[in-house]
């Protein structure tokens, strides 16, 4: 459960999201995305811009597919322990349900708590691996919902970055930078946006 600070939505928001074998471990200082939480909150507080409201999406369940829907197929040993076919296979679809529902979530805190989620304020999406097919969703679904649209506020509001998403879709090609400033990043350190 998250329910964000009043005082921070001036600050605005970020949503960060986890690959397929990635947690959220609050209690651990080298789980990526708490310390990429912790980066931004040291960020801001150092330009004394103030902290925005930070959500870090545990996914990790959802995210290994052939746990919840094996396919009781006899594999090789190697691929049997860790059934990495079948949660490769099936995983952009879980992802892009699991987006669905987090941007229904994200939408219901702005309509219902007016002042925790501001449209107003910037967002800026981060998804690593497959959970660059989270946020993508979450944007998209966002739009036609007419959330942070481009006729309503500044197109600048809503920002994505995607991490090392494999095999990328037109969702995330061609759709998602129509709509928003989308960076690319590889862990080879190339960067790329995509200007619509």
């Amino acid at each position: 459960p998250w329910v964000p600070d009043q005082d921070r939505a001036e600050n605005g928001c970020v949503i960060i999201v986890h690959g397929m074998y990635g947690k959220i471990d609050v209690k651990d200082p080298t789980n990526w995305p708490k310390e990429c939480a912790d980066a931004i909150k040291q960020r801001m507080r150092e330009s004394q811009r103030g902290e925005p409201n930070i959500c870090l999406v545990d996914w990790h369940e959802a995210a290994q597919p052939a746990t919840l829907y094996p396919l009781n197929v006899p594999l090789p040993k190697p691929l049997a322990e860790d059934r990495l076919l079948e949660n490769v296979s099936a995983i952009r679809p879980q992802a892009q349900e699991v987006g669905d529902l987090l941007a229904f979530q994200l939408a219901k805190t702005i309509v219902n708590n007016h002042n925790s989620i501001r449209q107003d304020r910037p967002i800026h999406l981060i998804g690593h691996s497959a959970g660059g097919f989270v946020v993508a969703r979450v944007a998209v679904l966002l739009n036609k919902l007419g959330f942070f649209t481009t006729r309503t506020t500044n197109r600048q509001l809503l920002r994505v970055t995607i991490l090392d998403t494999p095999e990328p879709d037109e969702e995330l090609l061609v759709e998602l930078p129509k709509l928003w400033p989308t960076e690319f990043c590889l862990s080879s350190g190339k960067i790329w946006s995509v200007p619509f």
